[in-house]
Parts: C-alpha cells; structure tokens; sequence
C-alpha cells in the first residue's frame, strides 16, 4: 500500500512538472524563454514519471520475482538517456535557428541594477552642477 503511494507521489510529481513546461509554451513571451521553460519542466518532469515506472517495476519485482520487470527497468532508463541526450540538443538547435533568423529575445521589464546605477549617476551629475554654480 505504501508502494502505491510513494509511487502515486512520484508520477503526480512528473505529470504537475509536465504540464507547468506545457503552459510555459502558453504563458512566456519569446522563443528563448520557451524554450527554457518547455525543455527544463518536462525533462524534470519525465524523468520523475520514468522513476515512477521503474519504481512501480522494481516492486513488482520483488513481489513476482518475474525478469520482465527488470527489461521494463532497463528500457526507462535507455528512454531516460535518449531523452536527455535529445532535450538538450533539439532546444540548442531550436535557439540557434531562432537566433540566426533574426529573432531576439525581448528586453528585460526592469532591471532594478542599473535603474539603481543611472540614479546615482544622476545625483552625482546633479551635485556637479550645483558645485559649479
């Protein structure tokens, strides 16, 4: 029963990190934070389902004793390396394409540092002038 659960809380896990790199397609604005946010969530994510699985075929390992489980195991894993292999590449692939056909990424809102900087710049210029006058 406990198995169950632990292995319940892991694909919960995986699928909630999934569907967050599903919406980050939705929600972020330009090809390069889309890219971030697909590639890292659902790498994360399909790895913990993947977990899940070899979680749930290592115990029913142990309770069948039945060598099925442990090819399911070692399949995961392949499908684990794969994925990490061709995540990684296919997102650089992506950015590189993006990049070379003129798109660039959004300027940033506010960048608390150097609005901070231009203030100060600013006062020092102000208080340059009122020592001139």
């Amino acid at each position: 029963m406990i198995e169950a659960l632990l292995v319940l809380i892991v694909l919960c896990v995986g699928l909630i990190s999934n569907s967050l790199g599903a919406f980050s397609l939705y929600r972020f604005p330009d090809v390069y934070t889309r890219i971030h946010g697909a590639t890292k969530c659902t790498t994360f994510g399909t790895i913990f389902v993947s977990c899940s699985v070899f979680l749930y075929a290592f115990i029913r390992f142990i309770v069948t004793g039945e060598w099925r489980f442990i090819v399911l195991i070692i399949h995961g894993f392949i499908a684990v390396l794969v994925l990490l292999i061709t995540n990684a590449t296919s997102s650089h692939a992506i950015a590189r394409a993006a990049w070379r056909s003129g798109t660039r990424p959004e300027p940033c809102a506010i960048d608390a540092l150097l609005e901070n900087e231009r203030e100060i710049a600013l006062k020092s210029k102000a208080a340059a002038k009122e020592a001139l006058i």
